[in-house]
């Protein structure tokens, strides 16, 4: 038996926990509706789910979502294995409960450092302290970074690596079904079919740097916005001041996004900090060149031959990297996946700590 407490359900992870729930029998409790910020398809998650997620019930404590039930859960299911987020207090409360009823399930923290936010750029001071509580007490950690469970590694001797990133083969059955959604954004934005683009996807807050970007921007390409947020009416401002092409298209989900990933040359991804960064992941597999900010756990996955990582307080840097990418894909770009691992691996690998 496997119990899986989590935060949100979210796409980018729907994989990751249906090949958890293939591996034995499973239950799945988050702790909130929604991920916050963003505007994900509840029906359509749960319509991909191979498993049943609830949401638990709770109580806020010192601005936290506290769950009222997770030792009740525990009682009554008694499982071998429980996965729990990051060192949250739903963590701290399964570390608790088995030192006090002598338990002997595994716990496994779902972990999002990045090594940036381990070197000192962190969530919160709150966060830090709590690491080094609990991280300790965990059997083991799923971490997203490969630099962070090498730092992990030295201190704790624990720590595994599978990045934030799809199942490969259904993601490109996915993106096959997009692209009539493709062709009628051509049709209705023409400039896309004349010039490359330069695609960001996330929430319009001054983390995500997008300024940067634009502020970078050749003169000669179209820069897709998808998203939305408190700083969309400054970049509009910006965008018009500094006369680039750019099209804000608000938040974009299913279909829709996978035909923006079709037709973008290369993302960039330009935050301050960024846990890891799953579009990254998603505009790989779609034959999608990155721009990576070096604070990002996705860094991890860029290579020469598929983008390249910068330094986001340096927009001279961004230019130069973004341009340089942009002149090596063609204008009409290959299809073809520019992922340099594979889920399956992480999976099986995966299987074998659980």
């Amino acid at each position: 038996m496997i119990t899986v407490f989590n935060v949100a359900l979210a796409p980018y992870r729907i994989d990751f926990f249906n090949s958890i729930a293939d591996m034995d029998e499973t239950s799945f409790y988050f702790t909130q509706q929604g991920v916050d910020g963003s505007s994900f398809d509840e029906d359509q998650m749960r319509r991909e789910c191979r498993f049943v997620p609830r949401v638990l019930k709770s109580v806020s404590l010192l601005g936290r979502r506290l769950p009222l039930s997770v030792w009740g859960i525990l009682r009554k299911e008694k499982p071998k294995t429980v996965l729990v987020p990051e060192f949250s207090l739903v963590t701290l409360l399964v570390l608790v409960y088995r030192i006090l009823f002598l338990a002997r399930y595994k716990v496994i923290s779902i972990c999002d450092d990045s090594i940036d936010m381990l070197k000192g750029n962190d969530f919160s001071r709150m966060h830090s302290y709590a690491r080094k509580l609990m991280a300790p007490l965990c059997d083991e950690l799923v971490l997203l970074d490969d630099k962070a469970v090498e730092w992990y590694q030295r201190r704790y001797d624990k720590g595994m690596w599978f990045p934030l990133i799809r199942n490969e083969k259904k993601y490109a059955v996915s993106l096959t079904d997009a692209k009539p959604v493709e062709m009628r954004l051509r049709a209705l934005y023409s400039q896309l079919n004349q010039s490359k683009v330069v695609l960001f996807v996330g929430r319009l807050v001054t983390l995500k740097n997008v300024d940067a970007i634009i502020r970078a921007l050749p003169e000669d390409v179209v820069f897709v916005v998808v998203g939305d947020g408190e700083e969309r009416q400054n970049l509009e401002q910006l965008a018009g001041q500094m006369r680039k092409q750019v099209l804000f298209v608000g938040w974009k989900n299913g279909a829709e996004l996978l035909a923006w990933y079709r037709i973008a040359h290369v993302l960039v991804l330009a935050s301050f900090r960024e846990a890891f960064g799953a579009v990254v992941n998603e505009a790989l597999l779609a034959g999608c060149r990155v721009c990576v900010s070096e604070r990002a756990g996705s860094a991890c996955l860029v290579t020469p031959e598929n983008g390249a990582v910068f330094n986001p307080e340096n927009e001279s840097d961004l230019s130069v990297k973004l341009q340089q990418q942009l002149d090596v894909q063609p204008l009409k770009k290959e299809e073809e996946s520019l992922m340099p691992v594979s889920y399956k691996t992480f999976e099986k690998q995966l299987e074998l700590v659980i």
